[in-house]
């Protein structure tokens, strides 16, 4: 499963919000909750969370850059549920 993380909207209409820090990279492995980037407006910061423990696969924009409500910032991939099974012969 994959979950896409998206700008929230800023408390101002068509502000755009800028990336602050990145609190991960491309193959970290991140928990439900867990920060994973700080962004921030003319008048707010904000913390953003994983919605989903797993892979962080796909980051969009690097520190610094402008992004707008509702664009892609970085996607996880979920962890499979259960254990691997391993056979052997």
């Amino acid at each position: 499963m994959k979950d896409l993380i998206t700008c929230p909207p800023s408390p101002t209409l068509n502000e755009k919000s800028t990336i602050r820090k990145w609190h991960v990279k491309n193959g970290s492995k991140v928990e439900k909750g867990q920060v994973i980037l700080e962004l921030e407006t003319s008048n707010l910061y904000c913390e953003v969370p994983a919605s989903i423990s797993g892979i962080i696969s796909g980051i969009a924009h690097s520190e610094g850059a402008s992004v707008e409500r509702d664009e892609l910032l970085c996607v996880i991939e979920s962890h499979p549920s259960g254990k691997k099974q391993h056979t052997t012969q």
